[in-house]
């Protein structure tokens, strides 16, 4: 699913569509579309908690000189605007104002927090400049503890990602992922869409392709899918992203660029991927580009 379709399904889970046709659609997409489904399950599950953490979360007053600087950064800046292609009638934008309100409300004040912690995040480069914080490569090295808090440097969502259903083995990895990519050639979905599981891709007689193992369901989400990636040192997009078993135990199979330009990268890893910068890797070859 892209960024803007978690966002609506998110708006939905809070009751915003109501009644509109977005809700409508979205609806019929969780009734129809197992992935939709899957997120819609997840989303209303972790909501609550992810509310009552960020609500418990304590305040960081800002020191009265960097507020300073921020408030004279942002002074200068022209006013930004976000037009719209189709205008909602003026009764539905009342409605949504409303609930999108009374949601704020209701986990604690935490998303108004969040909202002046992107607006600090915008004005970040032109404060530090004017701030005079030293040089980039000092930046660069207090940034050094973690990979992940460098968000310039996370890799792109894959090109395509699939269910394939394939039984992976360390011995013939390499092999098995060159008939992954084959099979996209062959049904023209390269580059295809990362929200679609690609039906024409290599099946095992035992797997059930479409079906994502339970304990590779955290690396649907896009944010840990990238940790996972940025753990694994994949910088360069994913040509794929097979989410699949190896040696018969679930793992997340990528497709990525390689240094060597002659060669692809193809890493497996288990569903610890990502979390507290563990690569959980379990094998790694590469084929001929």
């Amino acid at each position: 699913m892209t960024p803007s379709e978690l966002d609506q399904l998110a708006d939905y889970a809070e009751g915003l569509l109501d009644g509109t046709p977005d809700g409508e659609a979205i609806a019929a997409r969780i009734a129809n579309e197992q992935e939709w489904a899957d997120a819609f399950r997840q989303l209303t599950e972790v909501s609550p908690r992810i509310a009552a953490d960020l609500g418990a979360l304590p305040e960081i007053p800002i020191p009265a000189e960097v507020a300073a600087a921020l408030d004279r950064a942002l002074a200068e800046q022209p006013p930004l605007t976000a037009p719209h292609s189709t205008p909602r009638p003026a009764d539905e934008l009342d409605q949504l104002r409303t609930k999108r309100a009374a949601r704020k409300a209701k986990a604690g004040g935490w998303v108004v927090a969040a909202g002046a912690a992107a607006v600090v995040a915008v004005a970040c480069f032109g404060v530090f400049q004017s701030l005079d914080l030293g040089s980039s490569d000092d930046l660069a090295d207090s940034s050094a503890g973690g990979t992940e808090s460098n968000v310039l440097s996370a890799p792109a969502a894959p090109q395509s990602i699939h269910v394939s259903g394939t039984a992976y083995s360390s011995s013939q990895l390499g092999t098995q992922a060159q008939s992954l990519l084959n099979a996209q050639d062959d049904a023209g979905t390269r580059p295809a869409s990362p929200t679609e599981p690609d039906p024409a891709t290599p099946k095992a007689a035992e797997a059930k392709p479409g079906t994502v193992p339970p304990e590779l369901r955290r690396l649907l989400g896009p944010a840990d899918l990238r940790a996972c990636l940025t753990a694994l040192s994949i910088a360069a997009q994913p040509l794929a992203v097979d989410y699949a078993t190896l040696d018969g135990a679930p793992a997340v199979i990528i497709v990525a660029p390689h240094a060597d330009p002659a060669v692809l990268d193809v890493a497996a890893a288990g569903p610890e991927c990502g979390i507290g910068r563990s690569s959980d890797e379990l094998a790694r070859t590469s084929i001929p580009r």
